[in-house]
């Protein structure tokens, strides 16, 4: 699974939180992809409702309606 800013909240450094999210996503991709594994994405999916999928700005964990769609984006990747 790729990697999302967990720090939604934190606007004042968003640049250079987005920044290292989108840095460790492209790591985490390579490596899954040359490792045969399959890579499933869930950072622009994770960025489009942060008020619903990370809801505490003092918690870096999804609600459940984030753990869900990450679920969903894992059951989209296996189908394909």
């Amino acid at each position: 699974m790729g990697f999302y800013n967990p720090f939604p909240a934190l606007t004042d450094q968003a640049s250079a939180i987005n920044f290292l999210v989108t840095q460790m996503d492209a790591t985490i991709q390579q490596a899954v992809t040359n490792n045969g594994g399959y890579f499933v994405s869930v950072k622009e999916q994770m960025a489009s409702d942060t008020a619903s999928y990370l809801p505490n700005p003092k918690n870096i964990h999804p609600s459940e309606v984030g753990y869900n769609m990450i679920a969903e984006q894992f059951y989209a990747a296996w189908q394909a």
